[in-house]
């Protein structure tokens, strides 16, 4: 098992909720895709997605990715919380492939606009426009997944010690 897993999945999973509590318990490092990449141009998301498009954003995006996959230690563990749509790009898709361990948290249409409805997340202030975002994303995230997990109400721990189980199963085999 390498020591890079991606959480992928869309808008209000639970990537960052779930990432964090897996690397406290692994030991391992956090990232927060879309926080590093606010916190490297210091700007909000909204603010980059009105400046620059979603284009922009998607260029910043596929930039952070490769730098992070390149610097990933082999030693030293780290949990990434990527954006909804990271692995959307295909070569995004291939960056990760054989160099990362990816993690797919599911869920249901209705839960997920449960959690983003009142954001300010610039691609989740119309339900038609959220829901076919969703419907186009969800073949790429099962493609590109390792393993799959739903996530929906309260599934958010569940979810945490299944990856952990994971990761410990795949360390103690390679071992």
């Amino acid at each position: 098992m390498a020591p890079l897993l991606l959480l992928t999945g869309f808008m209000g999973s639970g990537k960052t909720t779930v990432g964090r509590e897996v690397a406290r318990r692994l030991g391992w490092g956090f990232l927060d895709l879309d926080r590093k990449i606010a916190a490297d141009a210091q700007k909000d998301l909204p603010t980059i997605f009105a400046e620059e498009g979603e284009a922009g954003f998607r260029k910043r995006e596929s930039t952070l990715l490769e730098e992070v996959v390149r610097r990933a230690s082999p030693t030293e563990g780290l949990v990434v919380a990527l954006g909804g749509g990271t692995l959307i790009d295909p070569a995004n898709a291939a960056l990760v492939k054989g160099r990362a361990w990816v993690v797919y948290l599911d869920i249901e249409l209705e839960e997920a606009w449960k959690r983003v409805c009142r954001s300010d997340r610039p691609l989740a202030q119309n339900r038609k426009v959220f829901e076919q975002l969703l419907a186009e994303r969800r073949p790429v995230y099962e493609s590109v997944a390792d393993l799959t997990i739903s996530v929906g109400e309260g599934a958010l721990d569940s979810a945490s010690n299944q990856i952990v189980q994971h990761v410990r199963r795949g360390s103690e085999a390679g071992a």
